[in-house]
């Protein structure tokens, strides 16, 4: 074989290799890349997943703290109703009766807080909000007034109740917040639980 064949040969198989390796070094650079997106998209959804528990926590956290207030609250005005009721009986004045309008308006101005603070909790997504206000411990009118008894008490729901409060959404699963709680005579937590739903449909 001549000199100038071999090197043809050579230079033809040189070629082959830098193809090879190319092709190679594409290969090795797909795979790189795609095995950092994959870790990047871990990331990502363990911080939002961790942004969504802690929202949740501070929405748990608010919506007992303003159970807890509004409760306390109207059952401490409740029982000075009761006392202002019986010196009403004693020594009826309009002073006496003044004084009830008073603490009735203050107890729904307290509810009308309770609300706002709820509506304005940004931690909490609305399917929490319109929870959070379903459990307001006392009965209201269909005109969202409290209901009372004859003597001008707010009437409360019951003396036992429970809240749940969930993530706002993730593709695999969401986180839940629950609590048990007594509402007589005053605001007692009981038990308080976590746990994890997976594959539940989103919520908004």
């Amino acid at each position: 074989m001549s000199i100038e064949r071999k090197k043809y040969y050579l230079k033809r198989f040189s070629k082959c290799q830098q193809g090879s390796v190319s092709i190679l070094g594409l290969f090795i650079t797909v795979a790189v890349l795609g095995g950092m997106a994959a870790v990047y998209k871990k990331m990502i959804n363990e911080n939002s997943e961790t942004r969504e528990r802690l929202q949740t926590y501070l929405c748990f956290k608010h919506g007992l703290k303003k159970i807890k207030f509004s409760n306390n609250f109207i059952f401490t005005t409740n029982a000075s109703l009761g006392v202002l009721n019986a010196a009403k009986l004693i020594a009826p004045g309009p002073h006496i009766e003044t004084a009830r309008k008073a603490i009735q308006v203050s107890q729904y101005i307290s509810y009308l807080s309770f609300v706002q603070s709820i509506l304005f909790k940004k931690e909490c997504h609305l399917w929490n909000k319109n929870m959070l206000i379903s459990k307001y411990p006392y009965r209201l009118t269909s005109f969202k007034m409290l209901l009372r008894t004859p003597d001008g008490l707010a009437i409360l729901k019951k003396r036992k109740n429970s809240l749940k409060i969930t993530s706002l959404k993730h593709i695999l699963q969401s986180f839940t917040l629950s609590a048990d709680y007594s509402l007589y005579p005053l605001f007692k937590l009981k038990e308080t639980k976590e746990s994890l739903n997976f594959k539940i449909a989103q919520v908004l």
